[in-house]
Order: C-alpha cells, then sequence, then structure tokens
C-alpha cells in the first residue's frame, strides 16, 4: 500500500451515542413512536371487538386472553402512550398557531405532556379498577326496579 493510499485515522463526528439530543427531539421522536404502538394496539382492540360477533365461545376465550396479568399491562402501556399522543398532538396543534415555540416555552410543554399522560392514566386506570356493581348511580336502581 503506497503512502498516498493510507486512511487518516481522524476523530469520529458526534454521534447518537455522545451526543444529547434535546428534549424537544426526543418528544419528537417518541411522538412518532406512540403513533406507530397506537396503531398495533388498535388492531388488537378492533380484534376483540370482532370476537364478539363471531359468537359466544369465541369471545370468551378472547376474553380469558384479554384479561390475563400481561394483557392488562400491555393496556395500562398502551394508555399511557394514547394519552402522550394526544397531548403532544394539542402541543403541536398550539405550535401551529405560533405559540410556545421558544425553547424555554417548548421544554415546559413538554414536561406538562408528561405529567398530562401520567395523570390521566393514572386516572383512567384508578376509574377503571373500581368496582362497578356497588356503585349508587341512579341508572342502575332504576333499571333493576323495572
Amino acid at each position: 500500500m503506497s503512502e498516498e493510499n493510507k486512511t487518516i485515522e481522524r476523530p469520529l463526528s458526534p454521534h447518537l451515542q455522545v451526543y444529547r439530543l434535546p428534549m424537544t427531539a426526543n418528544m419528537s421522536i417518541s411522538h412518532r413512536i406512540t403513533g406507530i404502538i397506537l396503531t398495533f394496539g388498535l388492531v388488537l382492540i378492533a380484534a376483540a371487538i370482532i370476537t364478539a360477533g363471531l359468537g359466544e365461545e369465541t369471545y370468551d376465550k378472547a376474553m380469558t386472553l384479554i384479561q390475563t396479568p400481561y394483557t392488562c399491562y400491555f393496556f395500562l402501556a398502551w394508555a399511557f402512550v394514547l394519552f402522550y399522543h394526544m397531548g403532544n398532538g394539542f402541543r403541536h396543534l398550539f405550535w401551529d398557531m405560533g405559540k410556545g415555540i421558544s425553547e424555554k416555552a417548548a421544554c415546559k410543554s413538554g414536561l406538562l405532556v408528561l405529567i398530562f399522560a401520567v395523570g390521566m392514566t393514572a386516572a383512567i386506570w384508578h376509574f377503571a379498577s373500581q368496582d362497578v356493581s356497588t356503585n349508587n348511580l341512579p341508572i342502575t336502581t332504576e333499571l333493576e326496579a323495572e
């Protein structure tokens, strides 16, 4: 190998392993990923709904699968992804109106999106875990009276 063809060792340019992405970039990337996750989750939910039309036996099998602890964890994560994606969508709507575009405002709105997603996920799972057989809703008592 001639002297001219030798490769010169140069430093590598900054890579994702050494470069820290700004919060807005991380939020943007995760917004796209959550959109993909939501698509897969909706396919699973649609499949569960379709089983209701395929007969009682098929529906019972699907409900047995859905009520496993692992599936509950999946739906908990899916609920977080849903609220995160929704909050980020609202954030983008405000950006489209020209509000909150500065770097400081974008970081604050990103933090608000995360708080919104965690709070709404906790709230929805709190209400979903309530025992509905013990509630005293007026509509329940009216139906039972008939």
